[in-house]
């Protein structure tokens, strides 16, 4: 029955559930934990799941009569893992935050060096912390997030030597 109302997208970003169409009516109401059974069976386990949509999805497929139409909602996507930098008041410490992937590409050495950039960071930060950060990013789980405080300058130069001013 599942298989009639959930689908993979052609290009394996996004899941989709079909609401309110009566080929789908059953006795038996649907539950959360068998779409995210079937998630997991179709290798979407690790997608970002997004579950109030999955609620209303369930609701409105549960209460259907059949006469109502269908409705496609998006419960599930494939993100990549994502970073971004922010640089304290104080000019003195950046912090990168790394989400991990959600079934989508792991964090890439590429991305954090221009993340710094584009945040005018270009001195201070070791290559072993960054190569650190990566390896550590890799383990996140989906959905789980890293938040580490880097350390651009003593409190004598103030962070003017580590930071381009735009």
């Amino acid at each position: 029955m599942l298989d009639d109302i959930l689908r993979v997208s052609q290009d394996g970003q996004r899941v989709y559930l079909s609401a309110g169409n009566a080929e789908h009516a059953s006795d038996q109401p649907v539950e959360k934990k068998q779409i995210k059974d079937w998630l997991v069976h179709h290798q979407a386990g690790g997608f970002f799941c997004f579950d109030d949509t999955i609620e209303s999805a369930l609701t409105k497929l549960n209460t259907a009569n059949g006469d109502r139409e269908s409705e496609d909602f998006i419960i599930a996507e494939r993100r990549d893992a994502t970073i971004e930098a922010r640089i304290a008041d104080d000019k003195m410490t950046a912090y990168l935050i790394v989400n991990g992937a959600c079934g989508g590409r792991a964090l890439r050495g590429d991305d954090i060096l221009s993340t710094l950039r584009e945040a005018n960071i270009v001195r201070g930060i070791k290559k072993t912390t960054l190569q650190k950060l990566l390896s550590a990013s890799r383990r996140l789980k989906p959905g789980e997030y890293l938040d580490v405080p880097l350390r651009l300058a003593d409190s004598q130069s103030r962070g003017k030597m580590r930071i381009l001013s735009t």
